[in-house]
């Protein structure tokens, strides 16, 4: 069974997660006002919907401002309702107070999809909010920011990491950012056992080649425990992050990388799966690809702590032999760990 969700113009998906009612909820950005029932706002809005397991609406929603708007995650949260994060130029209807240029956005919905409250985060530059997940006093997110005004508590105006943590109106109750000479993004971040977190990115650091990963373990006050740059003779890019029965963590990636991490790299970019443990070491490495272009987009686990991971490929050989399609593909892997 299939299900198709959109309109006349672009309509692109963003997230997408399982419900406690057994449906889902779908994040995306939409340029089509004919997209669903709800009334279209501006240029690009953010559509969510809400389905039952076997793909039926339930509700669905468009937010935004008059002018672009960007989801990125969505989650759901303790009381039923739902979290949204992203980044917006909008400064009106569901965006309003922007600092300058680009803000992240804040949204939280109840689960009707009624707006409980939203808000922006940023300064005079570019912001981008990427993650988010929820705590028990609060949310945390990890954004990028160009900014050192307003919101963002930094010197320098390179593009850097930007964590803050929220109360449950939306008020921040701390920020910290990660300052280097070399620009840093974020990609993904899970909860960790302890009640921290981890967040995954990129970063040119010096010394090594291209983009490397990046991940920094930061505890429930906000402080670094401890971070690692990681990456081969070429790119490589953090992707997903989860977190095992037994307090490890599942990192997911992508690299065009020779070296280190790849013994030999099957094609322009292949999968890798790493379990490290609380302090980041590495326990297992897991390579899987083609000869053309692979990508992964979700990592997680069964109920017995196997892994799963979801993604896409142009490749027809190697570990997806078994494609017989002419044109990009989805794929769906359980592993062993």
């Amino acid at each position: 069974m299939a299900r198709y969700y959109g309109g006349s113009e672009f309509d692109h998906l963003e997230d997408l997660k399982l419900t406690s009612d057994g449906g889902f909820i779908a994040l995306s950005d939409s340029s089509s006002a004919d997209a669903g029932k709800s009334e279209h706002i501006g240029q690009r809005d953010i559509w969510v919907i809400k389905a039952d397991k076997d793909g039926n609406i339930q509700w669905e929603q468009k937010y935004g401002g008059t002018d672009n708007d960007y989801s990125t995650a969505i989650i759901q949260t303790s009381d039923g309702g739902f979290l949204i994060t992203g980044y917006t130029a909008s400064d009106d209807h569901h965006f309003q107070g922007n600092h300058g240029k680009e803000d992240c956005f804040v949204m939280k919905l109840n689960t009707h999809g009624e707006v409980e409250w939203s808000r922006l985060y940023g300064g005079f530059d570019n912001e981008e909010a990427d993650a988010c997940i929820e705590v028990e006093d609060g949310y945390i997110i990890a954004a990028d920011t160009n900014s050192v005004d307003a919101d963002v508590n930094k010197q320098s105006n390179n593009r850097s990491i930007w964590l803050f943590k929220l109360d449950k109106q939306g008020k921040i109750t701390w920020n910290e950012t990660m300052q280097r000479r070399y620009w840093q993004g974020v990609e993904a971040m899970a909860a960790a056992p302890d009640g921290g977190f981890l967040v995954a990115g990129f970063t040119e650091a010096f010394g090594y080649n291209n983009v490397d990963c990046f991940l920094v373990k930061i505890n429930h006050a906000g402080y670094r425990e401890w971070e690692k740059t990681f990456g081969g003779d070429k790119q490589d890019l953090s992707c997903a992050l989860t977190t095992t029965k037994d307090g490890h963590y599942l990192f997911a990636g992508i690299s065009g990388s020779q070296d280190e991490l790849l013994e030999k790299n099957l094609g322009s970019w292949d999968v890798w799966i790493i379990e490290m443990d609380t302090r980041g070491e590495f326990k297992r490495k897991k390579h899987i690809g083609g000869s053309d272009y692979d990508h992964v987009l979700f990592i997680g686990t069964t109920q017995n702590d196997d892994i799963l991971i979801a993604g896409q490929t142009d490749s027809k050989d190697g570990d997806f032999e078994d494609i017989k399609g002419k044109k990009c593909s989805g794929f769906y892997f359980q592993l062993n760990r």
